[in-house]
């Protein structure tokens, strides 16, 4: 076995007297000093080459791909903070209706640009997606289709009216 680590007693009483202000420069000191090793002991040479190995990383988004469920539960909170964002855009626009003529020329001017369209279509679709997952969700509080297979298959048919119910909004507008 190895020598353990024993702190020397000068240390220790310095320790005590300042009201448990530890020297740990002195204690460093000592460990480099008098080599001393850990308190399990000494590591063989397998031990040692065994922890100089590269280790494997832990599964990440790269290589781990998130089911369906974590998918659209990020999804639905991402689009309930867009949501959120929009409906002040949303008052807003009111605020500039009820401001006058002028003012609505501006918000209307605004909104007839590409990235204002952009900005409607990500509302749209944010509001009509966060609608059908929301009424997934109270199916499920009534204990429906909560076997993994109805799951994924509620998941994909959200998905799809989500598409279908956006192109079909924006077709008629």
């Amino acid at each position: 076995m190895g020598m353990r680590c024993v702190m020397p007693l000068q240390h220790v009483a310095v320790a005590a007297i300042e009201g448990f202000n530890i020297d740990y420069w002195a204690m460093i000191t000592h460990i480099v000093r008098y080599n001393v090793q850990p308190l399990f002991g000494r590591m063989s040479d397998r031990q040692r080459y065994q922890m100089a190995k590269p280790r494997p990383l832990s599964p990440h988004l790269q290589i781990y791909r998130l089911p369906l469920p974590a998918v659209m539960s990020i999804m639905h909170r991402i689009s309930g903070a867009a949501l959120a964002s929009g409906t002040v855009l949303m008052v807003l626009w009111l605020v500039m209706l009820a401001a006058g003529a002028d003012w609505f020329a501006l918000a209307a001017g605004a909104l007839a640009h590409p990235l204002g369209k952009f900005v409607l279509f990500g509302y749209s679709l944010a509001l009509v997606y966060h609608g059908l997952n929301g009424v997934r969700h109270m199916v499920w509080d009534l204990c429906i289709g909560l076997e993994v297979d109805q799951v994924y298959r509620s998941g994909y048919l959200v998905l799809a009216m989500t598409v279908v119910v956006t192109a079909c909004l924006w077709l008629v507008i």
